[in-house]
C-alpha cells in the first residue's frame, strides 16, 4: 500500500492584506480541496502574518525548513513562500535534497517535476518586472510631487493673521520646539520657513 504524503500548508499573510482575494479562509479552502482530491494527510496549518521579505524575520517559516516532519510543503500561491528568487530556488532546493515536494496551487506547480525551475524562474522574472514598473511609477510621482510641493502637501493655515501666527511660533520657540518641529506642526515645508518669517517679522517691526 502506497504511503499516504504528509501536508504541511504554509500560509503567510501581511497585515493589511487580511480581506484581499488570498486571505486566510480563502487559502483554507483552497488546501483541504487540495489534499482530499489528493488523499493527502494534512497534518499542520501554520500561518505567519508578516510583511517582511527577509527569511530571517519568518521565525515559523524557519522552523519548519528546519524542524517539522512531512512530505509536502503547500502554499497557495508563489509569493506567500518567498518574494525573491534566491530565496524561492534557496528554500526549494533544500527540501528538495531532502525528498520534500514543494507545491503551489494556483500556479500548479510542483517541484518533483522536471520543469519547475525554468516555470518558477519565467514567473518571476514576470513579478520582477511589474514590480520595477510599479516603483518607477511610484519615483515619476513622488519628483511631480516634489515639483508642486505646496499644492499638493501644505494646506498653510490661511486663516489666521500673520500676527497670530508670530505669537504662536514665538510661544512654541520659549517651549524649546525647534524650527522644523514648528514648521511641522503649522504645516510648513521646513524649519528654514520659520526662521525667515520671524526674521522679516521683525525688520517690518523695526
Amino acid at each position: 500500500m502506497e504511503k499516504v504524503k504528509v501536508v504541511i500548508w504554509y500560509a503567510r499573510i501581511s497585515t493589511n492584506e487580511l480581506m484581499q482575494k488570498y486571505s486566510l479562509e480563502s487559502q483554507k479552502e483552497d488546501i483541504k480541496k487540495y489534499c482530499n482530491y489528493h488523499w493527502y494527510n494534512l497534518k499542520k496549518i501554520i500561518l505567519e502574518k508578516a510583511s517582511w521579505t527577509k527569511m530571517i524575520k519568518r521565525p515559523k517559516l524557519n522552523n519548519i525548513l528546519e524542524n517539522e516532519k512531512f512530505d509536502i510543503l503547500v502554499c497557495v500561491k508563489i509569493d506567500r513562500l518567498a518574494r525573491n528568487v534566491l530565496d524561492l530556488n534557496k528554500i526549494v532546493l533544500n527540501l528538495n535534497y531532502s525528498w520534500k515536494e514543494v507545491v503551489f496551487i494556483e500556479n500548479q506547480i510542483n517541484t518533483s517535476t522536471i520543469n519547475w525551475k525554468l516555470f518558477l524562474n519565467i514567473l518571476w522574472a514576470f513579478w520582477e518586472f511589474e514590480a520595477w514598473m510599479i516603483s518607477e511609477r511610484v519615483k515619476r510621482w513622488l519628483k511631480q510631487a516634489k515639483t508642486n510641493w505646496v499644492k499638493l502637501w501644505r494646506p498653510r493655515i490661511k486663516d489666521i493673521p500673520q500676527s497670530e501666527e508670530i505669537k504662536e511660533i514665538r510661544k512654541l520657540r520659549q517651549q524649546k520646539f525647534s524650527y522644523s518641529k514648528i514648521a511641522k506642526k503649522l504645516w510648513y515645508s521646513g524649519g528654514s520657513v520659520i526662521y525667515l518669517k520671524l526674521k522679516n517679522f521683525k525688520k517690518r517691526r523695526n
